[in-house]
């Protein structure tokens, strides 16, 4: 579970310094902090469960585990964890998800199978980064990273 944590985390820093580089936002006396926030389940559309994070306006997917939370002054960051073999799901999940809301998603995919998703928001909106990383090699999971800051 220590290399859990440990790719966590650099997941959550990740999401967090692509959510600032896309900010303009005075940085100057922020403090990074990290929590933890509740955990709520709901049934989706879908058949499976879903489930959020207080504060969050992003769900987590189906079999998210190991999830934890950050903060670095007004950007929040949520990472977690699915099995390798809901990768494709967790792809597919944030896909409908993206297409249902009223902000167009900007997709890339990496080469080796990670997706990202990126809203473009008007200036009173929330700006959200999505990311399935690509598994490491040897891993039996696979990374996910929600972060949401103030828009440019």
């Amino acid at each position: 579970m220590t290399r859990t944590r440990r790719t966590a985390w650099a997941v959550a820093l990740i999401g967090i310094l692509l959510l600032a580089a896309c900010s303009t936002g005075d940085p100057s006396g922020t403090q990074a902090g990290g929590g933890t926030r509740d955990v709520t389940g709901s049934e989706s559309g879908g058949g499976g469960s879903t489930s959020s994070v207080d504060g969050m306006p992003v769900p987590l997917a189906p079999g998210a585990d190991a999830v934890s939370t950050g903060t670095s002054g007004p950007l929040t960051t949520v990472l977690y964890v699915v099995p390798l073999d809901q990768q494709a799901a967790t792809i597919a999940f944030y896909d409908q998800w993206t297409d249902a809301e009223p902000d167009e998603y900007l997709r890339t995919e990496a080469g080796s199978g990670g997706v990202t998703w990126q809203n473009a928001p008007d200036a009173d909106e929330d700006k959200i980064v999505i990311q399935v990383l690509s598994p490491l090699e040897g891993d039996d999971f696979v990374s996910v990273s929600l972060a949401v800051g103030p828009a440019e």
